[in-house]
């Protein structure tokens, strides 16, 4: 008698059935993987992309840092220019343009030291100076040496001021001109500036750096500066 092959056994539908499964599952795992890495390379990216993205935005807040004192500095020279058309009774003091036209500006001498323009560098080469020319012209003005300070942005607002106030009471002449050549006003407010500024620059293990202390004693010397 002929067997009926029409219907095969249920132990071969079983077996069949388990290999599809493990096919099936074969191919989840597969893919399973593959997404798995894809997605692991895609967050590597990403966290990439988002250091990349801080370090682009503390550039951008360090440029914007050292475009401010530059910008001050070219404002404050064409609108003290600007005032002298001024009807006469409005023209601001000459102590004032001379302050603001001469007046030290720390963070700006640095900045260009640090990273000269294309236009400064032109005007040094016309004049037969180089950079290292500048920095022995900065050490006379300020005293201090452009390493010694550091990056221009780093300087706390402040004590900035304070260099550029002890810079101005010893090199500016309209302040000789404004007080008498005995007056002590000149003495006693840099012999003040130079603590504070050196309590910023150089901090000591007995006495490390306070911002609290600096800004306090610098509104003081501001008072006397501009009483």
């Amino acid at each position: 008698m002929a067997m009926d092959n029409s219907e095969d056994p249920q132990w071969m539908n079983a077996l069949r059935i388990d290999s599809l499964h493990d096919n099936y599952q074969t191919q989840i795992n597969t893919l399973h993987g593959t997404y798995h890495a894809q997605i692991d390379e895609l967050q590597e990216r990403l966290a990439a992309v988002e250091n990349n993205s801080k370090v682009y935005r503390n550039q951008a807040a360090t440029l914007r840092e050292e475009l401010k004192p530059l910008k001050e500095k070219v404002d404050l020279i064409y609108i003290a220019e600007l005032s002298t058309f001024l009807p006469r009774e409005k023209v601001p003091d000459r102590f004032s343009r001379n302050e603001a036209i001469h007046g030290a500006r720390v963070r700006f001498d640095l900045a260009f030291l640090q990273r000269p323009s294309e236009a400064g560098l032109k005007f040094l080469d016309r004049n037969g100076l180089t950079k290292s020319d500048m920095v022995k012209a900065f050490r006379a003005r300020y005293k201090y040496s452009p390493r010694s300070l550091g990056d221009p942005s780093s300087i706390p607002e402040h004590i900035a001021s304070a260099i550029n106030m002890k810079t101005d009471l010893e090199n500016l002449k309209s302040w000789k001109e404004r007080f008498g050549p005995d007056d002590t006003f000149y003495s006693d407010m840099i012999s003040d500036c130079k603590p504070l500024i050196k309590h910023w620059a150089h901090p000591t293990e007995n006495h490390p750096y306070s911002l609290e202390e600096t800004e306090k004693g610098f509104e003081d010397l501001k008072c006397r500066y501009w009483s």
